[in-house]
């Protein structure tokens, strides 16, 4: 197998590793930078995201060993294998029991993207692009995992009919797919023409990403949505199969009592419809609760907003993340209880003094440190300077 030879940018940023293409020189692969109402779509290092566009390319449904039975969705051709980070590598995909053919296919699939934190901030961007995408390309057939409830709101807030969907299962073994699951008997999809957006970094996302996202979906709405901080958001788990809120109901009475003066509202685990849900967020000024997947809306929040999180025993990264992209400030308050655990309590007292210092201003709202600023700079010049480097 043939290995393309890339001109990357390798950046450790906490505990992520970004990998972001420079250049590509390949007659069989056409990259798109790709702009979203007038906003080119950038990550940090002011790389543009792209589409890239694979002649008879083809998604591999087959769960690799390290993926905990989830399918992947790893993007190949006749001769190469895109990995997640967005180069190509000379591993292999199993053969395939069949595919799902289409003249045109847009793949917004990734590791986890069916879940909630993972459809907000890793796919939804993607949908935002095929949804772009589509008014160039009507023909187009994008494909996803088959939508939950959450998923298949958004999708009627873009106004995307399962006419232009494609809907793959996100774990073969949990869906019944036995063949697929546990002898790699799995049905990939191929088309004539494979669109591949830029991956998403897992648990580091992009925050000129996210803000555009949440512009384009604010500007969805009727009227547009206005980024105003007004109230409290507490986001319940009355109801959750794992970290359940004990006593939320006490705490809210007790930031109430505390804050007679501010509208505290329960965001209800059973979700809103996208329209409801996005303006909820918009007009935040806190959103606090035990760690869980209703964090992933703070992208719809404000940049004034504080994020106030009791997290799993002091180790909880991924909506701390956020914030720091979203430029939102951030307090964190250790909880005694882990990601397993199926109840969590939270002091009721704690919590009040965490809302009282969000109010007044304080968190923690990080920046890229200089160092980084340096190497951005650095990097840009390098690009100016580079001379792409002929395949192998």
């Amino acid at each position: 197998m043939r290995v393309l030879a890339l001109c990357v940018c390798l950046v450790g940023l906490g505990h992520a590793m970004r990998r972001v293409v420079r250049g590509v020189r390949d007659e069989g692969l056409d990259l798109s930078f790709v702009e979203v109402d007038g906003r080119t779509w950038r990550n940090d290092f002011n790389d543009e995201y792209w589409i890239a566009r694979v002649e008879n390319g083809c998604i591999s449904m087959t769960p690799q060993p390290d993926s905990m039975g989830e399918s992947i969705g790893i993007p190949y051709d006749s001769q190469r294998v895109l990995n997640l980070y967005g180069a190509w590598s000379d591993a292999q995909v199993p053969e395939p029991a069949g595919y799902v053919e289409a003249d045109k296919l847009f793949s917004t699939l990734q590791l986890f993207g069916a879940e909630y934190y993972h459809m907000h901030v890793e796919t939804l961007p993607k949908l935002v692009l095929a949804k772009k995408l589509l008014e160039s390309e009507p023909e187009l057939k994008v494909l996803m995992y088959r939508p939950k409830p959450y998923a298949r709101r958004f999708l009627q807030l873009l106004d995307m009919s399962d006419s232009s969907l494609l809907f793959a299962m996100s774990n073969p073994g949990k869906n019944g797919d036995a063949a697929c699951a546990s002898e790699g008997r799995c049905v990939d999809y191929r088309a004539k023409m494979l669109f591949l957006p830029s991956p998403a970094h897992q648990f580091s996302p992009s925050g000129q990403v996210l803000g555009t996202t949440r512009d384009f979906v604010y500007s969805l709405l009727s009227p547009p949505a206005k980024p105003e901080p007004t109230q409290i958001v507490v986001l319940s788990r009355n109801n959750t199969r794992s970290r359940r809120w004990l006593n939320e109901e006490a705490c809210v009475a007790a930031l109430r009592l505390a804050f007679p003066d501010e509208r505290v509202v329960v965001f209800p685990d059973t979700g809103l419809p996208s329209d409801e849900m996005v303006r909820l967020f918009a007009s935040s000024k806190v959103v606090l609760g035990p760690h869980g997947g209703g964090f992933a809306s703070i992208m719809f929040a404000p940049m004034d907003a504080a994020i106030v999180e009791i997290d799993c025993d002091g180790k909880s990264i991924a909506y701390k993340e956020v914030a720091r992209q979203m430029g939102q400030r951030y307090i964190g308050l250790r909880g005694n209880f882990s990601w397993e655990s199926p109840t969590a309590t939270v002091p009721e007292a704690q919590l009040v003094d965490a809302v009282r210092r969000a109010l007044d201003g304080e968190g923690d709202r990080q920046f890229p440190p200089a160092h980084l600023q340096e190497l951005r700079a650095q990097q840009q010049e390098s690009r100016r300077q580079t001379t792409l480097m002929p395949p192998e």
